[in-house]
C-alpha cells in the first residue's frame, strides 16, 4: 500500500523551507491527516486521550508554550501519546524549543518541524490534503493492477478492471515496471501527473515501485522501439534513481505484461538507469510460466529448507553466498570479491551446500541446481 509520509509531506512547496529540529528517526512516520491544533493542552486531554486521528500532522503556533518550557514538554508529551505523526510550529510565538523539548521529542521520534509565520496554514493544509487523496487513489489502482496480474482472473473481470484504469488504452500496451533502492523516495505525483497528461497513458504505484503504462496502436517493431525510447527517456529524465523492467503485449494480457515487466526488473541486481527487457530474460521466462505449480514448490522445499535452517541455526551465510555466486556468473574470484571474503571461504560454502541438498550426478547438476533455486527464489522474493 502507498502511504504518505513526514517525509513526503516536506517536499510539498509549502513546506520546502521547514526546518526540522527534533525527532529526525520519525520522518517515515505515516501521515493520515493535517490539522490545526491551538487549544490548551489539560488535564483532562491525557484522561480522554482521542487516538481516532492518530498519525496527524499538526499545525501549531504553540501560543500556550511562549516562555513557558514546563508546558512545552507536557504537550510534547499529550502529542506523542496520541500518536501524532508530526507537529509544525509556526514560528509566531517562538523559534525554537528548549533543549529539554528536543531531547524528548528525538527519544521518542517525534519530528519538530519550524516554518515561516508568513505561510497560510490554508496552503500548507491543501496541498497535504490534496496528497493523500492521491495517496488513497493510488491503493486504489494497485488493488486494480494486482488483480490484474492474477492468472486466475476471468476475461469479462479482466475486461472490466482494464476499463475501469483507463477507458482509452489503445490495443496493445507496453509496460514500465520503475524499481528502485530500498529506501529511495518515490516521486509517485511527480510521474503520474507528467504521464497522466497522455489518455493513452496511465502510470501508478505498484509492489513498491511505479507502473507506467503505454498504449498504441501501430505495432510495428520499429514503432514499438521508437515509443520504448520516448517512454524510458521520459522516466530516466524524472527518475534517474531507478532501473525499468520491460514488457508488451496485446492489450488483453496486460495483466502478463504487468507480471513480466515487474518480474524483468527483479531479476538482475539493482542498477540506476538499466533497462532490462522481458523477452530477454531466457530460462527465467518459463520459470515465470510455472510460477505456482506444485513441482516448483515441491522442488523449492527439498533444495532450499536444509541450507535455510542450516543458516539460522548457525548464523551462517550459505543462501547469500549462492545468490552472490550466480549474479557473479559462478566465478569464485568475483564472489569472493563481491562478499569481501577469502576465494577459499566461497569454495567451502558452496562444497558444503553440495553435501546438503539432492542435485543429481555431476558438478554440471549441481550447478544448474544452484541457478533454479536462485531463479525460484527471486520468484518468491519479488
Amino acid at each position: 500500500m502507498s502511504v504518505i509520509t513526514v517525509s513526503d509531506v516536506l517536499h510539498l512547496p509549502s513546506l520546502s523551507s521547514a526546518r526540522v529540529k527534533a525527532g529526525m528517526d520519525g520522518l517515515d512516520r505515516q501521515v493520515e491527516y493535517v490539522s490545526v491544533f491551538d487549544n490548551y493542552i489539560s488535564e483532562l486531554d491525557f484522561e480522554s486521550l482521542d487516538t481516532k486521528s492518530r498519525n496527524s500532522f499538526f499545525l501549531t503556533a504553540f501560543y500556550h508554550g511562549k516562555d513557558n518550557p514546563q508546558y512545552i514538554l507536557y504537550a510534547l508529551k499529550y502529542f506523542h501519546s496520541i500518536h501524532t505523526a508530526a507537529l509544525c510550529i509556526i514560528d509566531e510565538n517562538m523559534d525554537e524549543l528548549p533543549e529539554e523539548a528536543y531531547a524528548y521529542a528525538n527519544q521518542c521520534g517525534l519530528p519538530i518541524l519550524f516554518i515561516d509565520k508568513n505561510v497560510p496554514y490554508s496552503i500548507i493544509i491543501s496541498e497535504i490534503t490534496e496528497q493523500l487523496l492521491f495517496y488513497k487513489n493510488l491503493n486504489s489502482q494497485e488493488e486494480i493492477l494486482a488483480q490484474l496480474a492474477d492468472r486466475e482472473l476471468s476475461d469479462n473481470r479482466k475486461a472490466l478492471l482494464i476499463q475501469r484504469l483507463n477507458p482509452y488504452f489503445a490495443k496493445n500496451v507496453l509496460c514500465f515496471y520503475c524499481r528502485v533502492e530500498a529506501g529511495t523516495p518515490l516521486p509517485r505525483p511527480a510521474l503520474a501527473e507528467k504521464f497522466s497528461r497522455d489518455v493513452l497513458f496511465f502510470a501508478a504505484g505498484y509492489r513498491g515501485g511505479i507502473l507506467i503504462i503505454r498504449s498504441f496502436k501501430d505495432n510495428s517493431a520499429q514503432a514499438i522501439d521508437k515509443y520504448i525510447s520516448q517512454t524510458a527517456s521520459a522516466i530516466f529524465e524524472s527518475f534517474p534513481e531507478c532501473m525499468a523492467g520491460i514488457s508488451c503485449c496485446p492489450l488483453y494480457s496486460l495483466g502478463d505484461a504487468i507480471s513480466q515487466a515487474y518480474h524483468a526488473a527483479a531479476s538482475c541486481p539493482y542498477q540506476p538507469g538499466k533497462v532490462v527487457y522481458f523477452r530477454a530474460l531466457g530460462v527465467l521466462r518459463l520459470f515465470l510460466k510455472l510460477e505456482g505449480h506444485p513441482a516448483i514448490d515441491e522442488f523449492y522445499l527439498e533444495t532450499a529448507q536444509s541450507i535455510l535452517d542450516y543458516d539460522e541455526k548457525y548464523h551462517s551465510h550459505l543462501m547469500h553466498t549462492i545468490n552472490d555466486f550466480i549474479e557473479n556468473d559462478m566465478d569464485y574470484t568475483k564472489t569472493s570479491k563481491a562478499l569481501f571474503v577469502h576465494e577459499n571461504t566461497i569454495r567451502y560454502r558452496i562444497n558444503k551446500v553440495k553435501n546438503m541438498i539432492p542435485y543429481g550426478q555431476s558438478d554440471t547438476d549441481f550447478l544448474q541446481t544452484l541457478y533454479i533455486l536462485y531463479i525460484i527464489r527471486k520468484l518468491k522474493d519479488y
